[in-house]
């Protein structure tokens, strides 16, 4: 019993509290020379990836399971990230204090669009990205996360659920298919973003 009861303990002292997890953290293989797959958050990536641990030292972004990783990490980052999304995209456009004269993006929450802007170059406030795509993986992909897609497939109709960020909130669209012909809904793309260009 006093053998179970230190296993127990041993295993449990080289675990890591969930609210000490460090997912911004490299992976890190340890001192020693054990060849045990693990799996790592990586940051840039958004996802949990797999590495090597030697069995001893490292740190806390160091998970036994993918599933794990996911719990810790890829949940908690998404759920940050679409927290600052919707702060970062329902501020108006602001050009700065500067007259630079630089073409920046931001998120326009009336049309649900990236819209180009004359920014000053100082000043102004986070709605403000260099580029379509960097204001589109923001503002749309992490604010789709809010609404997720439903399809829902009878006969010849197709319904897709799909954002309507004008109104903040769900709308239905009904599309005929005919022979997987989606065309139809690819013309009915705009003002509205389809998150399932995102999921």
């Amino acid at each position: 019993m006093k053998v179970l009861v230190f296993l127990c303990f041993a295993a449990g002292a080289f675990a890591f509290p969930a609210e000490e997890v460090d997912c911004s953290a490299r992976p890190d293989s340890g001192l020693c020379d054990a060849y045990m797959p693990r799996y790592y958050y990586n940051e840039i990536e958004g996802r949990c990836k797999q590495f090597i641990y030697g069995g001893c030292g490292g740190n806390s972004n160091n998970f036994q399971t993918e599933e794990e990783c996911n719990r810790a990490c890829t949940d908690v980052q998404d759920a940050q990230n679409v927290q600052r999304a919707s702060v970062t995209c329902s501020q108006d456009k602001e050009i700065g204090t500067c007259k630079a004269g630089l073409h920046r993006f931001f998120y326009n929450k009336n049309t649900g669009e990236c819209e180009v802007f004359i920014y000053g170059g100082c000043g102004g406030n986070d709605n403000n990205f260099v580029t379509e795509k960097d204001c589109e993986a923001v503002c749309i992909k992490h604010l789709c996360k809010e609404f997720p897609i439903f399809i829902n497939f009878s006969h010849l109709m197709m319904q897709m659920f799909y954002i309507n960020m004008k109104i903040q909130g769900v709308s239905k669209l009904e599309v005929v298919t005919l022979g997987g012909n989606r065309l139809q809904l690819a013309k009915q793309r705009s003002p509205y973003h389809l998150c399932s260009e995102f999921n």
